[in-house]
């Protein structure tokens, strides 16, 4: 069973002389807004904590991404760094087509994987059949 609740106020009334009642009401009013200033205080350093260690996050994330940005840009180049090696892919299993027409598809592929120092499989995925 909960006990029942009383406030400071009906508290310090019982226990103080009756004479002392506005006294009593004016002291229990301002402890009330002192705790009631340290607890907005307390919540806007809360916030501002919590909203730091957002920012804090938030910074970490953007490098991250950076960081794979330039990883990528390293290890395969810009767009069109990337389209003139493809190209270039191309260009080679065109010629090796003109040279040799009886060749099939794979074989253009492999010849041109082995030349070109890729894999087939890359070959394969920027090539389109001559």
């Amino acid at each position: 069973m909960s006990k029942p609740t009383i406030s400071v106020l009906e508290l310090l009334r019982e226990i103080m002389n009756p004479a002392d009642g506005p006294r009593i009401e004016s002291t229990v009013l301002a402890l009330q807004r002192e705790v009631d200033g340290r607890t907005d205080e307390r919540a806007l350093q809360r916030a501002h904590s919590e909203s730091e260690k957002a920012r804090a996050h938030e910074k970490i994330g953007q490098e991250v991404v950076t960081g794979g940005s330039k990883g990528h840009l390293a290890c395969y180049g810009t767009p069109g760094e990337k389209r003139a090696r493809w190209d270039a892919y191309q260009a080679h299993v065109d010629a090796q087509h003109m040279l040799h027409s009886s060749w099939s598809y794979a074989a253009l592929t492999k010849d041109a994987s082995t030349r070109l120092g890729v894999s087939q499989k890359t070959i394969y995925r920027h090539v389109h059949k001559p």
